[in-house]
């Protein structure tokens, strides 16, 4: 805990970090599902999110991209996944998912737009699981 808040000391005092710069949400993907936007403040700059995405599909393979901003996960993930299952990442492709894992994803969106769109896409057949819009706004939606 404590190397949490002195790593927030130094980002508030030395890089100019505020609150609005960062979001947590937690999301559902799963295809046919209602999708809800995500909101980020208004203001200029870049934006961190922190996601925890549920796995609901029984897809082995995710593509996971976003328009005007990249996907970063770190490994191993800061979650402890059953059996020591580890996910596969190269590039923008999650492999070795499972339903009902939890994919830990941290997106960095440039702050130049209005709106971003967060695609979930099946790598065995190309098709579109989800779309996640990311908005401005005042409130956090719940998915």
């Amino acid at each position: 805990m404590a190397f949490i808040a002195a790593g927030v000391l130094v980002g508030l005092l030395f890089a100019r970090f505020t609150a609005a710069d960062y979001v947590h949400a937690s999301l559902t993907l799963q295809e046919g599902g209602e999708t809800k936007p995500l909101y980020i403040s208004h203001g200029e700059g870049k934006r961190t999110m922190a996601l925890s995405v549920k796995n609901m599909q029984d897809a082995p393979e995710v593509r996971i991209s976003v328009d005007g901003g990249s996907i970063k996960s770190s490994q191993p993930p800061p979650i402890a996944f059953p059996f020591r299952q580890w996910l596969s990442i190269k590039d923008d492709i999650f492999g070795g998912l499972k339903r009902g894992m939890k994919i830990p994803l941290s997106i960095v969106l440039d702050g130049k737009r209005e709106a971003y769109e967060l695609l979930f896409v099946r790598v065995a057949d190309n098709s579109v699981i989800q779309r996640v819009p990311i908005v401005r706004g005042e409130s956090h939606a719940h998915h």
